[in-house]
């Protein structure tokens, strides 16, 4: 006969089934909640990867969207603070800092406080400066001013000098590219003319120039006021213009533009436009400077280059004009040759740029066709 099971062996019974039941339960949801993890986890790339390609598409609005280390560059330049080329390059800046969302952003030193003028190439190959705005002023160990054909750049307004510039740059690209291969080149271009300035003598003819003492602007526009009768000197362009306030010097081959950047108009009463060629003006980067930025840092760069040129163009377009209202204001006349005294003065400078073809020829270059192109289409455009 069996017996009746006791109720609190029942009930325990019951309690061990129904946790075995809890815990067979909980056993297998656990894994189920671990493995989901993982799967949200993958799918987190995927809109990860999704972002590059919008990069990609979007340069300018997505420069600045990656989070980093601001950095600024220092530019350095020959121009003081207030002149229209001073304020091209502060525009530039403002470009690079907009592009890159403020991560990059430059500091302009201007008026030669971090590098002169003339050195302004070997310092910022050197690392002095990030990046340099200046002029071509001296040899330097590999570089010969006489390639850069500032020289031979011989149009009597800006218009011509930047076509007469396209045009050698258009005929002897290879020639030209090679004198700037250490650099990060930004821009490069041309300025307006250096025609002749001067303090109390109207000069009409050759023999008006004679013996005066007239501040040159280089080496090869020295040679050609030599060649023409003047006293050429030398001297930076500061103590120049001290110069014209204590008399020592009688004026000055020098750009329209900066007699307004610098404000002689009043003290210089003629100008006769003779070109003894221009600038030729630069911004360029240190290139190990350039190379060590992010990828989207250096595309910054790359993307505001032409704007850079362009806008430093038509400021100096503006300021060309800016300059001749300016010295008329002031009184200043201005001369032109009559054409049989232009071809004297031609023919008086033309051992000048034999000299330059010769030289280039000795060192392989094709110095001969490079002069005499570069001769041929000052004429040109003269005549046009």
């Amino acid at each position: 006969m069996l017996k009746k099971p006791r109720p609190l062996l029942v009930l325990l019974t019951v309690v061990v089934l129904l946790l075995s039941i809890v815990i067979a339960a909980c056993g297998e949801e656990e894994p189920a909640a671990t493995t989901a993890a993982p799967t949200e986890t993958t799918a987190a790339p995927t809109e990860t990867t999704a972002a590059p390609t919008e990069t990609t598409a979007a340069p300018t609005e997505t420069t600045a969207a990656p989070s980093g280390e601001s950095i600024e560059l220092s530019m350095a330049s020959l121009y003081p603070a207030s002149a229209p080329p001073a304020q091209s390059l502060d525009r530039w800046a403002a470009k690079v800092a907009e592009l890159s969302g403020g991560r990059l952003t430059v500091r302009h030193f201007t008026d030669n406080t971090l590098l002169a003028a003339p050195d302004m190439r070997i310092g910022v190959e050197a690392g002095t400066a990030d990046l340099g705005s200046s002029f071509i002023y001296k040899p330097e160990p590999n570089f010969d001013p006489s390639l850069v054909h500032a020289q031979l750049i011989l149009g009597l307004d800006y218009e011509d000098c930047l076509k007469i510039f396209d045009d050698i740059w258009n005929q002897f690209p290879d020639l030209w590219n090679s004198q700037w291969d250490k650099f990060k080149v930004i821009w490069i271009t041309t300025i307006d003319p250096n025609l002749l300035f001067t303090v109390d003598t109207p000069v009409r003819t050759m023999a008006d120039i004679k013996g005066l003492q007239i501040r040159m602007p280089s080496k090869s526009a020295g040679e050609m006021l030599k060649n023409l009768g003047a006293a050429p000197v030398e001297m930076p362009t500061a103590d120049w213009v001290v110069s014209l306030d204590k008399g020592t010097t009688d004026g000055a081959a020098t750009s329209i533009g900066s007699v307004l950047d610098h404000q002689v108009g009043g003290k210089l009463k003629y100008c006769t436009r003779y070109s003894t060629g221009p600038g030729v003006t630069f911004l360029i980067m240190n290139k190990q400077k350039y190379e060590s930025l992010p990828a989207d840092l250096q595309k910054v760069i790359d993307d505001s280059m032409e704007f850079g040129k362009q806008d430093f163009i038509q400021a100096k377009k503006d300021a060309e004009k800016a300059a001749y209202t300016y010295v008329q204001e002031q009184g200043m006349e201005i001369i032109d040759l009559a054409p049989d005294e232009y071809a004297k003065w031609d023919a008086a400078v033309r051992p000048v740029f034999d000299a330059i073809a010769a030289d280039l020829d000795s060192k392989g270059f094709p110095g001969t066709e490079l002069v005499n192109y570069a001769l041929e289409r000052a004429k040109y455009y003269q005549s046009n």
